[in-house]
């Protein structure tokens, strides 16, 4: 068993993370239980990408508040939820490609002519995590070596939207930032191609939020293995 190519951020935060993990969710491919927040979290991102894209929407009560933001979108002729799959050239490759590395899926983006800013959203319900803004650095990364070869850009800024708290959180990313980012992600999807096990790495924080840990709680005494060795128990 070896890593699964294009990788995505959520596999690639699966493997770093926890190996295991990886292994049960994109190798073994077990089924996860469907939470509310992941259907909440599903329908209004749907909501929001089809007010972006079609004429006559209606936004469910809750997004009210992000009429006007999401309206400015539609006006900009924002991308909405774009997929893009690339090779390690960054060439856009069909998106169940087997020769692409890497792809993504960004809820909006848009491109400012006057400013030449790129400006990449994503949508986020629930709480603020830390690792958020680490998968908008990994999004744009890779979009601005796609685009890069395509308009001028002068700068590319990143929004996590939290649509339920409300807040809005920017980000303003250097383009040689970018270019280092991409070139240390390259080279450890290259690395972990020769990667065949995949061991659990348990701890108190990723076995409490695993959906394969049996035992989803904060502790100090988790087995050597952690608690996904049940899991199939």
């Amino acid at each position: 068993m070896k890593i699964v190519y294009p990788v995505s951020y959520s596999s690639w935060s699966y493997y770093t993370d926890c190996p295991k993990k990886y292994h049960y969710n994109y190798i073994l491919k077990c089924k996860q239980p469907s939470t509310f927040a992941l259907e909440k979290g599903n329908t209004w991102h749907k909501n929001c990408e089809v007010f972006i894209k079609e004429e006559n929407t209606d936004l469910i009560d809750k997004l009210e508040i992000w009429r006007v933001m999401l309206t400015t979108l539609k006006h900009n002729k924002a991308f909405a939820e774009q997929r893009m799959a690339v090779n390690e050239k960054m060439q856009p490759l069909p998106w169940r490609s087997k020769d692409s590395i890497v792809r993504w899926i960004i809820d909006a983006r848009y491109y400012d002519e006057n400013t030449r800013i790129l400006k990449v959203i994503d949508f986020k319900t629930g709480k603020e995590y830390p690792n958020h803004t680490e998968q908008m650095e990994f999004y744009a990364c890779f979009l601005y070596g796609v685009l890069k070869k395509e308009i001028p850009i002068n700068k590319v800024v990143c929004e996590l939207w939290y649509l339920d708290i409300p807040k809005i959180v920017t980000l303003t990313l250097s383009l040689d930032f970018l270019d280092n980012l991409r070139d240390h992600y390259l080279r450890e999807f290259n690395e972990a191609k020769s990667v065949v096990d995949f061991p659990t790495t348990p701890s108190a924080s990723a076995c409490k939020w695993c959906p394969y840990s049996v035992k989803r709680r904060n502790t100090l005494t988790i087995p050597e293995g952690g608690y996904c060795q049940d899991y199939f128990k």
